[in-house]
């Protein structure tokens, strides 16, 4: 009995403990943003400050469309990475060159078949497309051709219409070029390398310590997605994506966001 209360004892302090921090972060937050920053509550729709500290996790809400009456979830808010997915996706090819599976020296036709491409996108190195040196576009030129939705730009561009436009690659630029391209290509060497069962575990158990749910590189159709909001406060609707997943199209809950940071 004596052992039962002690439990209830040091589980009451654990949660002051916790409430008395909480507040204490939300101060000195608060005094940032007020003090230190330019933001209008009065423009800005809504922003979510996530703070890990040990196991620990305080969520901190702002603006009018998330009130501070708003019951908050780590787990069930939903974010649209976009760019922040190259990283992750960046990470697993890096997990795959330290096992040796692959090398930055690594060319297209290493993994596609021999002639599909003309020799200029056959020799493109991992690294070329990693650092953007590729001289590939920011955006597929036949992504137009492809697209069914105004608002939802790579819903249907799929595989095919990825492998027709590297056909279609006759010049590459010879400058730095932040491409999504490049990633939408490793995303694809990542899907036909995930084929192999050895691969695929080790990608996964990859996928789970950088803190991430489901299965990789296919994140969970999310039945009722959280809507993005712009900043004139108009609901965005959610973004989807095929083969540009890896570039622009991850989704991640607030807890596997800071993991992922953690990690």
């Amino acid at each position: 009995m004596k052992c039962f209360f002690l439990k209830i004892v040091l589980l009451l302090w654990s949660s002051n403990a916790f409430s008395q921090y909480h507040q204490s972060l939300k101060k000195s937050i608060d005094k940032v943003i007020r003090y230190d920053t330019d933001f209008s509550f009065e423009k800005t729709p809504g922003f979510l400050i996530g703070i890990k500290i040990d196991r620990s996790i305080h969520t901190f809400n702002y603006g009018h469309f998330l009130s501070q009456d708003s019951t908050l979830s780590v787990d069930s808010l939903y974010f649209h990475l976009g760019g922040l997915s190259k990283t992750i996706t960046a990470n697993l090819i890096h997990l795959l060159i330290e096992h040796d599976v692959l090398s930055l020296e690594d060319t297209l036709a290493d993994f596609f078949p021999h002639g599909r491409f003309n020799s200029s996108i056959e020799s493109l190195t991992i690294e070329s497309l990693l650092t953007h040196q590729s001289g590939l576009p920011k955006q597929p030129t036949n992504l137009f051709e492809c697209q069914k939705s105004e608002s939802d730009r790579y819903a249907h561009y799929n595989r095919e219409c990825l492998i027709d436009f590297l056909n279609s690659v006759r010049r590459l630029h010879r400058n730095f070029i932040y491409s999504d391209v490049n990633y939408a290509i490793l995303y694809e060497i990542l899907i036909h390398l995930m084929q192999e069962d050895t691969l695929a575990q080790l990608l996964t158990e990859r996928w789970k310590t950088l803190g991430f749910s489901g299965r990789p590189l296919h994140p969970e159709v999310l039945t009722t997605k959280n809507p993005g909001i712009d900043k004139y406060g108009q609901i965005v609707p959610p973004q989807n994506s095929q083969s540009f997943e890896g570039s622009l199209g991850y989704i991640a809950s607030l807890r596997e966001l800071l993991n992922y940071m953690e990690n």
